[in-house]
């Protein structure tokens, strides 16, 4: 009888700290989502405003070509700060793809978008180094769209995710 009476102690006070333990994980777990989440949020928050200066500089980059003669000695400065956007384009991109891969739902769209950024990006640099400055302004315009209809998307998911933050934290 003694022998059980302190296996059974034994056992409740074994069976008390797997509990604690258990409650400790679960703890643990929530806190690392949670930075998991702010860490998602804070990066999409980073591509986001990247996005909308990107648009910006696209759109004043624009009007410029398209006020200038493709005969002006400025022309082919402002050519070159296309060549300079696409590099920008190109840390946005693997922001964005590193991006896709956590968030699986705006995977399809996001690798869309950038192809599409890539593709029209490259053919407005094209179209400038043969001073096509209307084929280039249609281009650049596609390229805004694309940037654009990231920043929307990215916004509604940021928005979500600080939706489901706050429920998370009630």
């Amino acid at each position: 009888k003694k022998n059980k009476n302190k296996a059974n102690k034994s056992q409740n006070k074994a069976a008390d700290k797997i509990e604690q333990l258990a409650d400790r994980m679960e703890d643990m777990q929530q806190q690392m989502q949670q930075q998991g989440d702010t860490e998602d949020i804070n990066s999409l928050r980073q591509i986001l405003e990247n996005l909308i200066s990107l648009s910006f500089e696209q759109e004043d980059l624009m009007i410029k070509i398209k006020k200038t003669n493709r005969f002006d000695p400025q022309f082919p400065i402002l050519a070159t700060k296309q060549g300079d956007l696409k590099k920008s384009v190109k840390l946005i991109e693997d922001s964005l793809l590193a991006l896709s891969k956590r968030q699986i739902s705006l995977k399809n769209i996001i690798n869309k978008e950038v192809i599409d950024i890539k593709y029209n990006m490259e053919k407005s640099i094209d179209f400038l180094r043969e001073r096509r400055n209307y084929q280039a302004a249609i281009k650049q315009q596609y390229v805004m769209t694309s940037v654009n209809n990231l920043a929307l998307l990215l916004d509604e998911s940021l928005q979500q995710m600080q939706q489901q933050m706050k429920n998370k934290m009630k």
